[in-house]
């Protein structure tokens, strides 16, 4: 995928390095994408979460305000997080949070040891799924690893005003704790930093040195 990428603005990145098993060619079980060596298994398909559809007992869902267009039950309970989050500690306080947050999903989501780029894309995709997250597409730019993050919550969405915006960047920093604590399990040294993010696109990631 050859999609434009904008300047960064959230953070800063040290080097890449990886472990040299990603040059060996996929067996055919890894080109199926199945990672050898996964201690933990990985499904294919996760829980996702539902909308509000029917109504409470004793009430009337004619009665219930709107849920936002492409927001779920799910998505809405991370709204109010990242709002109350962000403005009571401050941007400056609630980035490393957040990022530590993703590194945490990391731990309790391991990868296993993909030998290669492909591998690991498909591990990373089936955690993705799992999460109800949406997708990644991994590339190799050389020095640095080029992420793609689609259908990730809220990216139906329009940004309308300045919390909603903060509520978005604050979702790529989740993302990129995330990034950064798997590619780290597999060998790599340095930080995820966001290239693009803004609504209704993809979100773009650099891993590594640019």
């Amino acid at each position: 995928m050859n999609r434009p990428v904008e300047d960064a603005t959230l953070e800063t990145t040290k080097t890449f390095d990886l472990e040299a098993r990603w040059s060996r060619p996929p067996t055919a079980g890894e080109r199926q994408g199945v990672p050898p060596g996964s201690e933990v298994g990985i499904g294919t398909h996760g829980p996702t979460a539902p909308r509000l559809s029917e109504a409470p007992i004793g009430g009337d869902a004619d009665d219930l305000p709107d849920i936002v267009e492409g927001t779920s039950t799910w998505s809405k309970v991370l709204d109010v997080l990242l709002d109350e989050l962000i403005v009571g500690a401050g941007a400056a306080e609630a980035q490393p949070f957040l990022q530590r947050v993703g590194q945490r999903l990391s731990e309790d989501l391991p990868l296993g040891q993909p030998p290669t780029l492909p591998a690991l894309e498909s591990a990373i995709n089936r955690r993705l799924d799992q999460l109800g997250w949406g997708w990644s597409s991994i590339r190799d730019a050389g020095q640095h690893l080029i992420i793609e993050q689609g259908d990730y919550p809220m990216m139906s969405r329009r940004v309308r005003d300045a919390a909603e915006r903060q509520r978005l960047i604050g979702l790529s920093w989740i993302l990129s704790g995330l990034y950064q604590g798997w590619l780290g399990e597999q060998g790599g040294h340095g930080e995820a930093r966001c290239h693009r993010c803004h609504a209704q696109q993809t979100l773009i990631f650099h891993y590594g040195s640019v």
